[in-house]
């Protein structure tokens, strides 16, 4: 009778993990979700999501962190951001308060002894992943970015790095 019991049980167990993946694969699904462009549909795998880039190199003799940004155009990103923020077509937020800032915050940063926009090392990226397991599609939803710039110690050499400021995006 043992026998019986555990191949029923093993029968359940089989026919719901079936029903399950029958499920995933419905577009009506609750584990699907539309990524923002609205023509594509995947699983939402990360939401959110909040890691950090390196985009400026401390440290020369790491190739391998020269050569994984020596196609980006930071800088040009960067100025984008900042004329964004001027321009007044993106609102920046400090990152610690979540406050909004002001131009003359930013103006204020800017004019400061510590900061200067070539110091910016790292940005955070905030973003929702999608992907469609069945077309091994993924793509990325980005809700914000913040810019870090390099903190130095009295030898010069970068011990951190401090917030500039977030901006919100494709809202």
């Amino acid at each position: 009778m043992n026998l019986h019991i555990k191949s029923f049980s093993w029968l359940i167990m089989a026919t719901l993990s079936m029903a399950a993946c029958q499920s995933s694969g419905n577009q009506d699904s609750p584990s699907k979700s539309t990524h923002p462009d609205q023509e594509w549909t995947g699983d939402a795998i990360a939401d959110p999501i909040i890691y950090e880039v390196l985009v400026k190199n401390p440290d020369p003799d790491d190739e391998w962190a020269s050569e994984k940004i020596k196609k980006l155009k930071a800088k040009e990103f960067i100025n984008t951001l900042f004329d964004a923020v001027y321009e007044g077509r993106a609102t920046p937020y400090n990152y610690h308060t979540g406050e909004v800032m002001s131009i003359d915050d930013i103006r204020q940063l800017e004019s400061s002894e510590e900061f200067d926009r070539t110091l910016i090392g790292k940005i955070q990226f905030d973003e929702t992943w999608y992907f469609d397991p069945t077309s091994m599609i993924m793509k990325k939803d980005v809700k914000s970015v913040l810019l870090a710039y390099e903190v130095y110690d009295q030898f010069e050499e970068v011990v951190g790095y401090k917030a500039a400021f977030l901006i919100h995006l494709n809202e």
